[in-house]
Order: structure tokens, then C-alpha cells, then sequence
């Protein structure tokens, strides 16, 4: 089935896990925290003022995401995908996945990719600034026209690093690249 939780501007919590399946989730609040053992479905996060952080049991789905304020979503070692874009307007993204495919018009924010394996591929509408990344396997930043940058050192561990943007900055000296 589908679950619509509508909390204006106010901020949804929960106590137990959430099991959808493959139904949709369309959330509706201001901070949204979402962090037990979850199966969502496709994941839809209408406009709204505040963090939004999702965990859950299986693989994410992101339908569509428009927020303002840090987004966190945790699949564990499951993936991490879209249908629609995700734009968290000035805030800043964290994700946790195996492979995590991010390839429509985003705005993340600075970006951190936690420890996980598998591939992973980031599209922003706008400057990709990676803030930390751990993950082992392939990594694609699709800027666009945009600029590539970080504001600390990352480690690609073993994979191949893909890079498409206008100005690319990854000067760190502490950097872990695979194979360019």
C-alpha cells in the first residue's frame, strides 16, 4: 500500500519501523526522522524546512526530494537510487549504501559517501563539493557545466574515478585515488 504523512511544517518522528513494501511514502513535515529498520517504497519528501534523515531495510528509492536542511539516507549495504531529483537547497547530504546511483538534475549540498562498497554515481544541477568519501569501487561526479571540489581529503580505494565538470579542484595532497 501507500502511506501519506502530512504534518504541515511540524516535524515527523516514529517509534516503530515502517513496512511498505512496495508501495510509496510521500512525507510532508519539517524536520523528518525516519531511523528504524524501514522498508519504504519509493520515497517522495515534499517542500519543507528542516533535516530529513531515512534509514532503512532495504535498498532507497528516491521519488522525489525537495528540502531545505541536511538529508541523510542510510540503506545500509543495500542501494541508494532515484526517479526524480533530489535538491536539498543549502544544506548538505550524507549517504550510507552498497552501490548509490544520484543521476538526475541534484542539488545535494556538500556531499559525504560513507563506507560501503559498490559504485557509485553523483549528477548535480549545480557545484559538486565532496566533504568526505570512503567508499570502495567506481565513482562518477557528473557536474555538468559546473565546478568539481572538496573541503577535505577522500579515499576512492580500489575503482576507477570519473569526472566530468567545468573547473576540477582535488589538490589534496592526502587523496586516495584508483585508477583515473
Amino acid at each position: 500500500g501507500n502511506l501519506t504523512l502530512n504534518a504541515g511544517a511540524t516535524g515527523i518522528t516514529q517509534t516503530g519501523d515502517i513496512l511498505i513494501g512496495t508501495g510509496t511514502a510521500d512525507l510532508t513535515g519539517g524536520a523528518i526522522t525516519l531511523t528504524a529498520a524501514n522498508v519504504l517504497g519509493a520515497v517522495t519528501v515534499q517542500a519543507g524546512t528542516g533535516n530529513v534523515s531515512l534509514t532503512e531495510n532495504d535498498a532507497i528509492s528516491v521519488a522525489a526530494l525537495t528540502h531545505v536542511g541536511t538529508l541523510a539516507l542510510n540503506a545500509g549495504a543495500n542501494a541508494i537510487t532515484q526517479t526524480g531529483a533530489i535538491s536539498v537547497g543549502t544544506g548538505a547530504t550524507d549517504l550510507t549504501g552498497g552501490a548509490i546511483t544520484l543521476t538526475a538534475a541534484n542539488v545535494l549540498g556538500a556531499v559525504t559517501v560513507q563506507a560501503g562498497t559498490g559504485n557509485v554515481s553523483l549528477t548535480e544541477n549545480d557545484v559538486i563539493s565532496i566533504a568526505s568519501y570512503t567508499h570502495t569501487g567506481n565513482l562518477t561526479l557528473n557536474a555538468g557545466a559546473n565546478d568539481i571540489g572538496q573541503t577535505i581529503p577522500f579515499e576512492l580505494g580500489t575503482g576507477t574515478l570519473t569526472l566530468t565538470g567545468s573547473n576540477i579542484t582535488l589538490a589534496d595532497a592526502n587523496n586516495t585515488f584508483g585508477a583515473l
